[in-house]
């Protein structure tokens, strides 16, 4: 009706004669406008490009530490991303803090924020969540500024820990992501993996790094020199206090304040007869420091000796002039395979019992028994049963006692806080390793999995490569990336962690291993299979003594002595280990309660056992 109207009205209308608009002031003025308007567009585009938005609403940040391009993946074209391992203080620089904040005296739990909301990996098939949700915890840190500084602690990427997010919440209700602090991928940033950042993340802070969140490369406490393994920042010291400890073995005590914190001491003692007995003669603690930092967070540091050089070779002249050209471990073996960096010194005062055997360059002394039959020192030589392994031909060799303790292969040094530190000749010291572990792998469907372990690993199949990258099927077969397939992942080596303390276990007649073996092995939860696997390994390397101890490492001791990280991350996950020890009588020890779980969705299992050399 409107249309018709107007064209009437058009034709009753006079004629016009057209009127020439296009004066030299208007085609001036519109030539302006379209510059100002194609070089607004061209600046925005650059803008977004430059800084293009990722799928969590969230800017490109720039991280500290480079991405490390894992192995091609089984189930979809494309370089499977996996996390770098934390930085060491040998490959980069320390991260220097820039800002003080005002911190909490005890984070505050908070409720689901639902900021981090899972670990997603495009990767992973036709489930590219691979978790979402659970087991993410935030915390109210303190403030900086008005804002409100946010911890998330989720579950962790690789064996280093838990993985920890800061935000901050400003007083008009928004977060911002702290990316300087975090040296993992975001998903999209550049990645197809990594944590899944919600879209309430307004923006990123790329250049604030907190006072309190990682203590000093290096500390010196009443002259004992203490240096931090690592670069990032640990859980809270309250997750820490919270983990599983046993009374007399296991302790954390606070021993100082410093500036930075206050100072605990871990401390681990060791019954070599594995009664743990308080009237044992032989006993050693094992000691590491741990710096709980204002923020609640915590820095764990190992002690380092400037006579020991980088690649182990301490610098000693023995008193025959010759100069030391073997290697030695600053943390002595014990028997386990684990304890790297926790120095060890003995419970009692050894002063009376050793001799200087050597002195360090500047005039420092080295001891050694004066009776070389004394138990402890027997003890270390029955660690290694006799045998010298060359790691070079992996050959083994028979050694008499009165040859190997004329190599100094259990050495002492009086630290700054009289302790005597004991150091062993790894030459002619104990090999042993976390031997055979077998990990099983059981999806509910078809599935890329990423396994990591935080062990030093020296032997693997398929091999390890930072990581094994399978496609794992619901009857445990994996195929890597080259096609081949496998039952099981194995490895052996060195744990990053502490190795339990032998508390409690089973004393069992020769008679009765084997059938004591297969009844314990079904009360661990392990299936027919698994079992049969276990024993083919491990019978044939049980000792041939009258009496065998048993003892069965928990899930939560081998999450201490090398912890596993599985993605997607298994439903139930079941881990054990076998320490044992050839016995000529019975001994006094408390005996274990063995429990299975209940095998329900994903399920991984992990055997293994100490593997002496």
């Amino acid at each position: 009706m409107e249309q018709n109207t107007q064209q009437n009205v058009n034709q009753n209308m006079p004629p016009v004669e057209p009127r020439n608009i296009w004066t030299p002031k208007l085609i001036a003025l519109i030539a302006g406008l379209v510059i100002i308007i194609g070089a607004t567009i061209y600046g925005a585009v650059w803008y977004m490009q430059k800084n293009q938005a990722t799928p969590n609403n969230l800017p490109n940040t720039e991280n500290n530490y480079p991405i490390n391009q894992g192995n091609y993946n089984p189930l979809k074209e494309g370089a499977y991303f996996a996390p770098p391992a934390p930085p060491t203080l040998s490959e980069y620089s320390v991260p220097v803090p820039n800002t003080t904040v005002q911190w909490n005296s005890d984070p505050k739990l908070l409720t689901d924020l639902k900021i981090v909301l899972g670990y997603q990996d495009d990767y992973n098939g036709d489930s590219s969540l691979t978790y979402s949700g659970g087991d993410i915890n935030y915390y109210d840190m303190g403030m900086h500024g008005s804002n409100k500084i946010i911890l998330t602690v989720a579950p962790a990427m690789d064996p280093g820990g838990p993985t920890l997010l800061f935000f901050e919440k400003t007083s008009d209700g928004k977060y911002i992501f702290m990316s300087k602090m975090y040296n993992y991928g975001v998903y999209g940033n550049g990645s197809s993996a990594g944590y899944l950042l919600s879209p309430i993340i307004s923006s990123a802070d790329t250049t604030t790094y907190y006072n309190g969140i990682i203590g000093p490369a290096n500390l010196i406490w009443k002259g004992l020199a203490l240096e931090q393994p690592y670069l990032y920042p640990s859980d809270l010291f309250r997750n820490y206090l919270n983990e599983e400890r046993v009374a007399d073995v296991l302790t954390i005590k606070k021993v100082d304040t410093l500036a930075e914190g206050d100072l605990y001491l871990y401390q681990q003692a060791y019954y070599p007869s594995g009664t743990n007995q308080p009237d044992t003669t032989q006993k050693f603690y094992v000691r590491r420091y741990i710096l709980k930092l204002k923020s609640g967070l915590y820095t764990t540091y190992n002690s380092r000796y400037t006579f020991f050089s980088d690649n182990s070779v301490p610098n000693i002249t023995w008193l025959d002039g010759t100069k030391n050209q073997d290697t030695y471990r600053m943390e002595a073996s014990l028997g386990g395979c684990g304890n790297p960096g926790a120095y060890v010194v003995s419970a009692s005062d050894v002063s009376g019992l050793v001799k200087v055997s050597g002195t360090t360059p500047d005039g420092q002394s080295i001891y050694e028994f004066t009776d070389k039959n004394n138990p402890t020192e027997k003890f270390f030589y029955d660690l290694m049963q006799g045998q010298i392994y060359d790691y070079n031909t992996g050959n083994s060799a028979t050694i008499s006692y009165q040859e190997w303790a004329s190599h100094h292969p259990v050495v002492f040094y009086k630290n700054a806080l009289g302790e005597h530190a004991i150091f062993t000749n790894n030459k002619y010291g104990m090999a042993a390793e976390c031997g055979k572990p077998v990990i099983y792998l059981y999806p509910i469907k078809p599935i890329n999995v990423t396994v990591k372990v935080g062990a030093n690993i020296t032997v693997s199949e398929p091999e390890y490569n930072n990581g094994w990258q399978v496609l794992a099927n619901p009857d445990g077969t994996l195929k890597t990336g080259d096609g081949n397939t496998y039952e099981s992942l194995f490895w052996e080596g060195i744990g990053y962690g502490v190795y339990p303390s032998i508390t409690e276990g089973f004393v069992v007649a020769q008679s009765e291993l084997q059938s004591t073996i297969v009844l314990q092995l079904k009360q661990l939860g392990l299936n027919d299979k698994e079992s049969a696997d276990f024993l083919e390994f491990w019978l044939p390397k049980m000792p041939n003594t009258p009496y065998v101890r048993l003892t069965w490492f928990t899930a939560s001791q081998l999450d201490q002595l090398a912890p596993l990280v599985v993605w997607p991350r298994p439903d139930t996950t079941i881990r054990i280990f076998l320490d044992f020890q050839g016995l000529e009588k019975q001994i006094p020890l408390p005996q274990q309660h063995l429990t299975a779980l209940s095998r329900n969705g994903f399920t991984m299992v992990e055997w293994g056992g100490l593997l002496r050399k």
